[in-house]
Formats: C-alpha cells, structure tokens, sequence
C-alpha cells in the first residue's frame, strides 16, 4: 500500500508540473494573441523611403496596366467607416475579397497609368511584414477626395499586371 501510495504521488506531481507548464504555454500565446490583435488594431504609420538608394530609382518613373486592375477605397482600421484614408491599385483576382476596410471598388482599365511621387514604408508593422507602397499620382482616376493613391511595391516589381512605360 505504501509503495502505491508513493506513485500516485509522484504521479499527481508530475501532473502538477505538467499542469504549471501548460498555464505557461497557454498565458504566452494569450499574451501573442493579445499583442496581434492590439497591434493590427492600431493605424499603420508610414516613413518615406524615397532617398533610399534600394527604392529612388522608381521616383518618376511611369507605369501603366497591362490588364484591368482594381482600385480600392480603404478605411484604415480600427475605424470601418465610410471614410476614405486612401486607395490602393492592386490586381485582379479570379476569387475576390471584399475586406471590411473595403470602402469603394472600381477598375483601372487597362493602359490607365501612374506615375510614383514617393515610397513609403510601414514603420509600425511586425518586423517580418513591413509593407512598401508606391505612392502616385493618375489622370485615369478622379480623385475627388485628394487623398493619396498608392499601390504595393511587390506589384510594381513584380511586373505581373503592370509595365514601366517611361
């Protein structure tokens, strides 16, 4: 009896232990779940990296669409209003997302062109993902709002859905 008295011991010891570990394990990925959802919760910022001597070479020059794009009126979160902060050209998809920020939807038919003012970067994203976006300026676009026009540097120098043209 007392030699099985001595294992149900160790073992409910060892379940302790195991149980301290797991409410380790489970306050930190509260504290990462946490921490994503506050930080996804908050305005991007942006620095401009237009000087860098990786992105000046892309000041001025002119794009245009090899096939219809999308042009997107975004609400920057945590708002989801119907206020524009800005749009974004991005490609079309076969399936498409229509996203909460998602404020207006339009085509930027194909051979509408840009030309890019500024390159900005995310300075308040996760280091991992720090998104570059072109910032530009279009006649092909009525841009009542005046607020800025951007599209992602990946589809600029992907040359999937666009061509530089001067």
């Amino acid at each position: 009896a007392a030699v099985a008295d001595s294992r149900r011991r160790r073992s409910l010891a060892k379940q302790g232990v195991m149980c301290k570990s797991m409410i380790k394990l489970s306050n930190r990925v509260l504290f990462v779940l946490v921490f994503t959802v506050v930080l996804f919760g908050c305005k991007q910022k942006h620095i401009d990296i237009s000087s860098s001597s990786e992105y000046n070479q892309y000041i001025e020059r002119s794009y245009s669409a090899k096939k219809d794009m999308l042009i997107i009126g975004i609400n920057s979160p945590p708002g989801y209003e119907e206020k524009i902060d800005f749009y974004i050209i991005t490609k079309r998809y076969d399936v498409e997302h229509i996203a909460p920020e998602d404020v207006t939807r339009d085509i930027f038919k194909q051979g509408s062109s840009f030309k890019i003012i500024s390159i900005k970067e995310c300075s308040n994203c996760l280091w991992f993902v720090q998104p570059k976006h072109a910032v530009v300026v279009t006649q092909d676009f009525e841009n009542k709002l005046g607020v800025p026009i951007t599209v992602s540097m990946d589809e600029i120098t992907s040359g999937g859905s666009l061509v530089h043209t001067k």
